[in-house]
């Protein structure tokens, strides 16, 4: 007498990797022993089987009743047309995958708070710079040249005068008023 092989059992985990448990995993012997089972799912009785006790929700019931419509399709339409609908399918997959991928991203980062600069380190990479400091300045440059240069000059000229101009603004601060100031400009190209 050939002894029965047991239930093989299977271990899942969940996606958190703290929840175990063990699932017994049943493979039918033949393609008659699954349509067997199907048609007892679906309610439908082979001879000298007993009626279904599944109700008519059963998602394996829908599975069912659409098979005879599958093999149908699939013994009438030729292998090259299968193939076809298979890739058109995919086709139309992927673009709606790059459709979503051009607005998603950029929705998501202007719903996360402010604080974490998403837009503008998307900005910089959009660029190809790695901070989105290099990247503004990589912005201004491009867009207006002319004030991108005052810009520079006039960093300079608050960086060679700090002192004058620090002591300025105290003296305007402490007076309330306006005062005159003088600086010290270097030529350009020095």
């Amino acid at each position: 007498m050939e002894a029965q092989p047991g239930p093989v059992l299977q271990t899942e985990v969940n996606f958190g990797g703290n929840q175990r448990w063990s699932t017994r995993l049943y493979q039918p012997s033949s393609e008659a022993e699954i349509l067997d089972i199907l048609a007892r799912r679906s309610g439908q009785t082979r001879p000298g089987s007993k009626p279904s006790r599944f109700s008519s929700n059963d998602t394996s019931t829908l599975a069912t009743h659409s098979m005879p419509r599958l093999r149908a399709y699939r013994d009438r339409c030729p292998r090259g047309a299968l193939a076809s609908l298979t890739f058109q399918a995919a086709g139309g997959g992927v673009l709606a995958g790059i459709l979503l991928w051009s607005f998603l991203p950029g929705t998501i980062a202007r719903e996360v708070p402010d604080s974490w600069h998403w837009p503008e380190r998307m900005a910089a990479r959009m660029v190809g710079e790695e901070t989105p400091w290099s990247a503004g300045i990589r912005l201004m440059r491009a867009v207006d040249p002319a004030m991108w240069d005052a810009i520079v000059q006039a960093s300079r000229i608050e960086r060679e005068n700090r002192e004058t101009i620090s002591g300025c603004v105290k003296s305007a601060n402490a007076t309330r008023q306006s005062v005159r100031c003088s600086v010290r400009v270097q030529p350009t190209g020095n």
